[in-house]
């Protein structure tokens, strides 16, 4: 079973800031049941998702990653990224691509 990379991290970040599930839902404009999914690894995120939690959070998408984490004195489960990782570092999605089939140009 693959683990939960985005789901560990968002509750590490929601924790950091604060924030109970309810109160990051409200201020992503998302279902409480959503956030809890994501923790859960029941659900993968869509980019727009993954850019309203940032916004929510105060913090950039690349926060999300969590190649590179080295341990913050006193502060318990806060990271430093690397900033030299690439999309190819992250795990490939095992969802289908959502949205309408492109359809090949007439002519």
């Amino acid at each position: 079973m693959a683990t939960n990379m985005f789901g560990e991290r968002l509750r590490e970040l929601r924790d950091r800031a604060g924030l109970t599930q309810t109160q990051l839902a409200e201020k992503a404009n998302m279902h409480r049941q959503g956030i809890a999914k994501l923790e859960m690894g029941e659900r993968e995120p869509t980019w727009a998702t993954v850019q309203a939690l940032a916004d929510a959070l105060g913090i950039s998408c690349e926060d999300f990653r969590v190649t590179g984490r080295v341990e913050t004195p006193g502060k318990s489960g806060i990271s430093a990224k690397s900033s030299s990782a690439s999309a190819s570092d992250m795990p490939p999605t095992q969802r289908k691509p959502r949205g309408r089939k492109m359809r090949k140009p007439r002519g």
